[in-house]
């Protein structure tokens, strides 16, 4: 009989070099429970990924130092899933064979949450992805800060677990 250690929460590695948006996943992650690892750049997003061994990476396409793109074929080597997000969506490729989905900016929280939700339930089952704005811009929404918006925080959203 040995002695049972405690199942660690998941690990998320994300890569985001727009600070608004990397401290509104790490939120969101934090508020269900899951562990974040954080880096803003491509080499040091590498770094982590050598160092982790995240359940899933999330990633813009456009790094400083690198492309998420090429962060995507070295988490592959890991078996780790991952979320490309970006809001140039002429630059993104898909690839569930290869363990990639997409999320364009600007995103819904609530989607977000969902994409995440999938991934930790079942790593090896990539969820549907795509353009998921809402019509019109109305609620829980994120866009990047080039397009002068914030993030609304609706009361129906703002609460919700992954």
């Amino acid at each position: 009989m040995g002695i049972e250690m405690p199942k660690l929460p998941p690990l998320i590695l994300l890569v985001e070099d727009e600070a608004d948006l990397r401290e509104l996943i790490t939120d969101i992650a934090g508020e269900a429970g899951l562990r974040m690892e954080v880096a803003s750049t491509y080499p040091d997003g590498v770094a982590l990924l050598n160092a982790s061994q995240p359940t899933l990476l999330i990633a813009n396409v456009m790094l400083p130092g690198g492309d998420g793109h090429k962060l995507a074929e070295v988490a592959r080597r890991f078996d780790v899933p991952t979320l490309l997000i970006s809001g140039h969506p002429e630059v993104i490729w898909e690839d569930k064979a290869r363990g990639v989905a997409f999320l364009a900016k600007p995103f819904r929280v609530d989607e977000l949450q969902r994409v995440i939700r999938s991934f930790i339930e079942d790593p090896t089952r990539l969820p549907d992805s795509h353009d998921s704005s809402p019509p019109g811009g109305r609620g829980n929404t994120w866009q990047p800060r080039h397009h002068n918006a914030t993030v609304e925080a609706g009361p129906a959203n703002s609460s919700q677990a992954l």
